[in-house]
């Protein structure tokens, strides 16, 4: 009986198993950025974990879970949402950078061009593959502003 218990328990982890890598296996959406996205950088003095930048753009479909397409800007990612002001195919991607305090720091300066990278992925935890990679001039934007969209 013991032997029986053991190889069901067996067969049930391997089923798991494959289970879990089939689905780690799933393909990224099939995105393309469409349009020029905007890169923005925050000017002023703001709240505690409030973003210090933003790279707003639209995508070729609406995308279920935002997160699943992301840009990074300087060697820092940032986290997707869906813009509700740009349609439904419209999403900004927030950069916060702050020191131990929660003191935002800024990373990018107005005027200047940086290497805006786009990248997919299956699901949030899953690896990433790069969509395009475009130059964009970082734009001012005052804090005191509304967020922007597409």
């Amino acid at each position: 009986m013991a032997i029986s218990l053991q190889r069901t328990i067996g067969v049930a982890l391997t089923a798991f198993a494959i289970s879990a890598s089939v689905a780690s296996a799933a393909p990224s959406p099939d995105v393309t950025i469409v349009g020029t996205p905007r890169l923005y950088a925050v000017q002023e003095q703001h709240g505690l974990g409030r973003p210090v930048a933003y790279v707003v753009f639209s995508s070729s479909r609406h995308l279920h879970e935002p997160r699943q397409v992301f840009a990074s800007v300087a060697g820092k990612a940032g986290r997707t949402y869906a813009s509700r002001f740009g349609g439904d195919r419209c999403y900004r991607v927030s950069f916060i950078n702050e020191n131990a305090d929660g003191k935002p720091i800024p990373f990018l300066k107005a005027g200047r061009t940086y290497a805006v990278q786009f990248r997919g992925r299956a699901t949030v935890a899953s690896p990433s593959h790069v969509i395009t990679t475009t130059a964009l001039t970082a734009r001012p934007r005052p804090a005191s502003f509304p967020i922007p969209s597409c």
